[in-house]
């Protein structure tokens, strides 16, 4: 709950609480706005590449899912502070299985017919064993997963965007040395 405070004052708004009153609503108008905006509408979600990479291990191998995408703005007008956030999911599990936030607009906005991006989303869990990377994805115990990319505009609530497969293959070539 918000309280304010008004100083009497003889000042250019003429002082006394009307114009204290005047003062802190254009204050607080001026951070609020009434235009909403459907952002799961409003963006697409183009240039998607999803896999698997290796990570670091000290020994053996270990495989996270990744997406990289872009954000497109097709329509009339600019969009403010976009954040995304991506939750990683085994398929057929409703359990959280890791998840990614990040800003991937900040205050200057995403204008009328821009692109915003790419965007690279990388789960910290994934599968270990010690066979190299490829060979885990054809593992008889390999479950698949999903990404829910779910978006934020300004203060708004979390808007699902779009859900994508994380295709079976790996993106990068193990690393030698």
């Amino acid at each position: 709950m918000w309280t304010m405070f008004v100083k009497r004052s003889t000042g250019l708004l003429g002082g006394g609480l009307l114009g204290g009153g005047l003062l802190g609503g254009a204050l607080l108008g001026a951070g609020c706005s009434t235009a909403t905006v459907d952002v799961a509408d409003a963006l697409r979600v183009s240039g998607v590449t999803t896999g698997w990479v290796e990570a670091e291990r000290d020994a053996g191998s270990k495989i996270v899912p990744v997406v990289s995408f872009r954000l497109d703005n097709p329509g009339p007008a600019p969009l403010g502070v976009l954040q995304v956030n991506g939750v990683f999911r085994r398929a057929g599990e409703d359990a959280e299985w890791g998840s990614v936030l990040l800003r991937a607009v900040g205050r200057e906005g995403l204008a009328a017919g821009a692109t915003a991006g790419p965007f690279t989303l990388r789960s910290a869990r994934g599968y270990t064993g010690r066979q190299p990377g490829g060979d885990l994805l054809a593992h008889s115990q390999f479950v698949d997963v999903e990404v829910e990319l779910f978006v934020r505009h300004r203060a708004a609530g979390w808007v699902r965007l779009r859900t994508l497969d994380v295709d079976r293959r790996l993106l990068m070539p193990a690393r030698s040395g």
